[in-house]
């Protein structure tokens, strides 16, 4: 597997952990699932702003940016 398709497996993995933490947090609001959204939410940004500086350094161009924090609605 490439370094392109690692990174990008591994924010589609971070995608989808914040997506299912803030379905435990819709479905059991507390400050435990809050806590876990957060962290997820935390670690998906956190990563995307080093898969950007890596894609910059490469001159790559990110698969699946654009991500926008999701509210806890």
């Amino acid at each position: 597997m490439s370094s392109t398709a690692t990174l990008a497996a591994i924010s589609r993995e971070l995608d989808e952990a914040a997506e299912q933490a803030r379905l435990g947090y819709e479905f059991s609001p507390g400050s435990y699932t809050y806590s876990a959204l957060r962290a997820c939410l935390s670690a998906r940004d956190a990563f995307a702003a080093y898969r950007a500086i890596v894609d910059d350094e490469t001159g790559r161009r990110p698969q699946g940016a654009g991500h926008t924090e999701r509210g806890l609605t």
